[in-house]
């Protein structure tokens, strides 16, 4: 849901909105994680909990959670990536490198990320940080 709207308000141009549901739908995510966990039976300590779910799995925009073999949260890492595109519309750069790099994080193969984090250091003026990022 929170991923629906964040996405209308990015057509309709309202960047600052969607980057509100955008934070909200990786709130979801990361609560429906903890949920997961609690539900199997195996809570970490908060020194060995990986804040970007480790191998949990991913959450649906509905709250629920999937699973992935690969250990990869495929949704979460997008979820950064839109809202880093929805900063870099704001020209909120310095957001937009933050989000893409949790997205890189998450998922190194998100294509997407490595292209948000180039055009908002590009924005910077940031060329050479930006043509590595580009040649991935």
């Amino acid at each position: 849901a929170a991923k629906q709207e964040a996405n209308q308000c990015f057509k309709e141009k309202k960047y600052a909105r969607a980057v509100e549901h955008y934070s909200k739908a990786i709130e979801r995510f990361h609560a429906a994680l903890l949920l997961l966990e609690e539900q199997r039976g195996d809570p970490q300590s908060d020194d060995d909990r990986d804040d970007r779910g480790g191998d949990h799995g991913a959450a649906n925009g509905d709250g629920t959670a999937e699973s992935h073999g690969n250990g990869v949260n495929v949704n979460a890492a997008v979820y950064y990536g839109n809202r880093a595109f929805a900063h870099i519309k704001l020209e909120e750069f310095g957001s937009a490198i933050s989000d893409a790099n949790r997205a890189i994080e998450i998922d190194p193969k998100y294509v997407k990320a490595y292209y948000r984090r180039a055009d908002a250091h590009l924005a910077l003026g940031k060329v050479k940080e930006a043509l590595v990022d580009f040649r991935r």
